[in-house]
């Protein structure tokens, strides 16, 4: 019995060289715009080590969505193709009408502190948007771009803890 569970424990726990040869092969590569994307959050978290308190990773997604006191609420930073910004939206399964209306007793004081109108939005779910016109794939800008991103969200975050009290759950 003792042989036959070494025998078992070779086969289930050492893939063969051919298994993992095929397992490369199967896994997918990342793709050039992921790793261009993975480069800029980690530059962007070099430039400004601190975001990562908050709760910026260097994971190549294209957007970060980083939690804010308010449930529900979260402060989304993008990069895409023609632009990189932020906005503020619901968690997932947290509809946009439902962040409006939690936000609704502090919407002066939001449109006060982070310097846009509500509804000034690219997308139908997000509030509070604001963009730099600078594509991802221009990596000359990027510097500019942290120089931009690293404050606003900053602001976004302290904005929206700070109000938390005052907004109807």
């Amino acid at each position: 019995s003792s042989a036959a569970s070494d025998v078992y424990k070779r086969q289930v726990e050492k893939p063969s060289k051919w298994e993992r040869s095929l397992q490369s092969t199967v896994r997918p590569q990342k793709s050039q715009l992921s790793l261009i994307r993975g480069e800029f959050w980690s530059g962007l978290l070099r430039a400004f080590p601190d975001l990562a308190e908050i709760g910026v990773t260097s994971n190549p997604g294209s957007n970060k969505w980083l939690q804010t006191k308010i449930p529900g609420v979260v402060v989304g930073i993008y990069v895409a193709s023609n632009s990189c910004g932020i906005y503020v939206r619901g968690d997932t399964d947290v509809a946009s009408a439902e962040v409006a209306a939690k936000l609704v007793p502090v919407m002066e004081e939001l449109l006060q502190r982070l310097g846009v109108p509500p509804l000034t939005k690219p997308e139908p779910d997000w509030l509070f948007t604001d963009r730099i016109g600078h594509p991802l794939k221009d990596q000359r800008h990027w510097q500019a771009v942290w120089d931009w991103m690293a404050p606003r969200a900053t602001t976004y975050v302290s904005a929206l803890n700070d109000l938390a009290s005052k907004v109807s759950v």
